[in-house]
């Protein structure tokens, strides 16, 4: 049978833990900067406290004009759906036709060989007889 043995620290390793993590301040937990992972399309590093705050409000306020525009140019209406949706039909439309093609470039391709074979079988079939 198989055992997983789960850590648990004893009391002593947990004071230490705790202690450093008083002493350290929350800033240096975790630092954007030093995170190597890619970012996403949307990843924007704020920064610090007051830098991110006023990143943040800046964001907000850019938000809040994009919905006033829209509101006034109609984008975000139900007429303007339509433009969305055609495009994804014409999207689909072509990926149809593409996966049409392609089967029959398939079938072509099978039909050769297919057309080879039966020529080979006739050959020793002939070879036989004669």
């Amino acid at each position: 049978m198989h055992h997983n043995p789960v850590y648990k620290p004893n009391e002593d390793r947990i004071a230490k833990i705790r202690e450093a993590a008083k002493e350290t301040p929350l800033e240096q937990h975790w630092d954007p900067k030093g995170d190597n992972r890619q970012k996403g399309a949307a990843y924007l590093n704020l920064g610090k406290d007051e830098e991110r705050k006023e990143k943040l409000a800046g964001l907000g306020a850019e938000r809040q004009e994009t919905i006033r525009i829209r509101q006034e140019t109609g984008a975000d209406t139900e007429e303007a759906t339509p433009v969305i949706a055609t495009a994804s039909l014409k999207r689909k439309e072509r990926n149809e036709e593409r996966l049409v093609m392609m089967t029959a470039k398939r079938r072509k391709v099978d039909t050769a060989k297919d057309a080879m074979d039966f020529l080979a079988d006739m050959e020793v079939e002939l070879t036989q007889q004669g």
